[in-house]
């Protein structure tokens, strides 16, 4: 059978797990990065609380770092859908907690924590091992697809969610969240997320001992914990701190929303590109001139740079971020036995949002000493290079074996 046969082969069989994976992914957890800055002032306004105990309820959502690889060994032992269906119902609660709460800092802390604990249920961490068990010719594009539902999600979500703020406040907001996870989130789930009954196992250069443990002691796992950890300091870095990086480089108010739309029609075509390069061409390869040329992009962040070269390098870092997704999904599909592929996964996700908190201090943290984002820009760019070497070096364990 032809790739081309193979690949529609998969999409016949596979695509209302893609579907479902791509509602389920952008109603969950991760539709809460997007719109949590709605939320700061109206919790100001109510409650007189600061900004730095705002930020202290989103930082509390990390707690989903160390429950990544634990809830991946649940996805991997009783399956996708009791984990995603689990999660995306707590996640419902926390939200609901959340509206409920009467400006108690604690008590609001405490819902927090509830939705972290869950986060990384209604993520890839869940869901690319559903969709990675029905695709292998058609698996990056598959990937690129159900993380999509992400982008497509925030851009639906962000005006509504605005609206009800503006129209029933923080509470309204909460429980527009709360209802999209279950009524929105939850059936798309019910009705498509399965796994075959006979997944296609791609280990790769299998041992006698190829227990999660065992993997996680593998030079190719901490190969991925590097990257996924290097990447993320300066894509989430430069992505919370766009706009203000852009209007302090003496870009309108205007044209800093401009590059923004940019940066977030990247980030989707990045998504499903990506993916579908993944398919035809080496990753390894792919994933280092994305990575590459995102670092040079990071050069352009200039007032004295021509505006094209500014679009051309916000685009170039959108592309990046959108492909992540599909970089680490890919990869731990292609590296590891796919019977522990969310165990994996779910460590991996853990040095990756520590690179995420690193990088939303740390590029604020430099900014502050140095009253500009040069100096983060430049450390960002040399950074994206690192990591675009180490994609270079996936390429050998990247070698398939049938066990």
């Amino acid at each position: 059978m032809t790739d081309l046969a193979s690949r529609s082969a998969e999409w016949r069989r596979g695509w209302p797990v893609v579907a479902s994976s791509a509602v389920g992914i952008g109603t969950g957890a991760a539709l809460y990065q997007y719109v949590s800055s709605l939320f700061i002032a109206p919790l100001q306004a109510d409650f007189g609380w600061t900004r730095g105990q705002i930020s202290l309820l989103g930082a509390t959502a990390l707690v989903g770092a160390f429950t990544a690889p634990l809830i991946g060994r649940l996805a991997d032992r009783y399956g996708v859908r009791p984990v995603a269906i689990t999660a995306t119902i707590t996640i419902a609660l926390a939200f609901a907690g959340l509206s409920a709460q009467d400006g108690s800092i604690a008590i609001a802390l405490a819902f927090m924590i509830l939705f972290g604990l869950a986060v990384p249920g209604t993520t890839g961490v869940v869901y690319s091992r559903a969709v990675s068990g029905w695709f292998r010719e058609g698996r990056g594009l598959a990937l690129g697809v159900m993380s999509s539902g992400i982008s497509i999600a925030a851009l639906i979500a962000t005006p509504i969610v605005a609206a009800i703020i503006a129209d029933h406040g923080y509470r309204g907001g909460y429980l527009a969240l709360a209802a999209a996870a279950l009524l929105i989130g939850l059936p798309a789930i019910l009705i498509g997320l399965r796994e075959p009954a006979r997944a296609a196992v791609e280990p790769v250069h299998a041992a006698p001992d190829d227990s999660p443990a065992a993997l996680f002691r593998t030079r190719r796992f901490w190969l991925l914990v590097a990257i996924m950890f290097l990447v993320n300091v300066p894509s989430t870095g430069i992505l919370t701190q766009l706009a203000p990086l852009l209007t302090g480089k003496g870009f309108s108010d205007g044209a800093a929303a401009a590059l923004m739309s940019a940066y977030v029609a990247s980030v989707l075509i990045g998504r499903i590109g990506i993916g579908w390069l993944f398919d035809r061409l080496p990753a390894p390869r792919v994933a280092f001139a994305v990575t590459f040329v995102a670092a040079l992009g990071c050069t352009t962040f200039h007032s004295a740079t021509p505006v094209a070269f500014v679009y051309a390098g916000v685009v170039t870092v959108g592309l990046m971020q959108g492909a992540e997704t599909d970089v680490l999904a890919y990869f731990v599909g292609r590296m590891f036995p796919l019977k522990h592929f969310s165990a994996v996964y779910g460590g991996v996700v853990t040095a990756s949002l520590l690179g995420t908190a690193t990088g939303i201090v740390g590029f604020g943290a430099l900014h502050d000493a140095t009253q500009s984002y040069d100096l983060a820009l430049m450390i960002a760019a040399v950074m994206l290079l690192i990591v675009a070497c180490l994609y270079l070096l996936t390429a050998k364990p990247m070698r398939e074996v049938r066990a």
